[in-house]
């Protein structure tokens, strides 16, 4: 399960605000939007790579807020422009 209660992140001068949200185990969660909509920073900040401001991120069922990256055990593969 991936939850997130609150979640405010900010890069640069972009920040996602309130982010709330539960995917249970077992099922699927799609990210849709524009550039520039925060859909990468959504994404690295589930997976410790961006600090999360205010709220907390939870990883089948614990709270990985403060948790490290590498031991939230959640990989992000990015596509890149050749």
């Amino acid at each position: 399960m991936i939850r997130l209660d609150r979640v405010t992140a900010r890069v640069g001068g972009f920040a996602l605000r309130e982010m709330s949200f539960d995917i249970d185990q077992g099922t699927y969660g799609l990210v849709i939007g524009p550039a520039g909509s925060g859909k990468t920073t959504l994404l690295e900040t589930i997976a410790g790579i961006v600090p999360v401001v205010s709220g907390t991120v939870s990883l089948r069922g614990a709270d990985v807020t403060q948790q490290a990256p590498q031991l939230r055990r959640i990989g992000i593969v990015g596509r890149h422009a050749y």
